[in-house]
């Protein structure tokens, strides 16, 4: 096989043509048969055009569900699209949930409210960055895609601890954010209710002792 060929447009065009063109042949072929079929089977003229309608509804339906991946060049583009989906999901029920919340630690807990919501929903199966960073390669599409959904959800736990008097913010956000993915994991292989609780309470304990170490600080200068 010589690399780096390529067909003149021409000819890529014929090509594409005809690939399209046996294509639809094929998947006309049968059609012919129906006619065939209807005095042993005794279709009647109705039944032979409700199976042709069948036909076309299952083109057309299919053409737009499958369709639309064109739109995407390539696996990572699909991928990338998709982790998008699900961040802006994520991102709305985390806000909305916080919006309801009062103190900044209450907060912080209703990040873990939506995250014990999305893991009781049936089907569950992890982390949807998790599992698509998995054998990616690092500095890849997908990698920093799943860097900025992860960014967003540190730096929005960072801030909240901030609120909440934490002596070090930065450290509570990389300790909440490790609960959160954690929690999500070992939600994947089963006990979820009972495995978002025990997260929940494991942050509900952390924030006592950080903002409760943050306040005896300030009470001893």
């Amino acid at each position: 096989m010589v690399s780096g060929s390529s067909l003149k447009p021409k000819s890529a065009f014929c090509l594409q043509a005809s690939i399209v063109v046996w294509f639809l042949a094929g998947s006309s072929a049968s059609t012919s048969l129906y006619s065939i079929y209807k005095a042993p089977m005794q279709f009647s003229s109705t039944a032979l055009m409700a199976i042709f309608a069948v036909y076309a509804i299952g083109v057309l339906v299919s053409l737009l569900i499958v369709g639309r991946l064109s739109d995407f060049r390539s696996k990572e583009d699909l991928v990338c699209a998709y982790l998008a989906l699900r961040d802006e999901r994520r991102r709305a029920s985390i806000l909305s949930r916080i919006e309801h919340a009062g103190t900044p630690r209450h907060k912080i807990l209703a990040v873990f409210d939506s995250l014990g919501e999305t893991i009781g929903r049936p089907g569950f199966r992890g982390c949807a960055f998790s599992r698509a960073e998995a054998g990616v390669r690092r500095g890849g599409k997908v990698h920093e895609r799943c860097e900025q959904a992860r960014g967003w959800l540190r730096s929005l736990l960072e801030s909240l601890a901030q609120q909440a008097g934490a002596s070090d913010p930065s450290q509570l956000a990389l300790a909440l954010t490790l609960l959160y993915d954690g929690t999500s994991m070992a939600a994947r292989f089963g006990a979820e209710p009972s495995v978002a609780r025990a997260g929940r309470h494991a942050v509900d304990v952390l924030l006592r002792q950080s903002v409760a170490s943050a306040s005896e600080l300030e009470t001893s200068h």
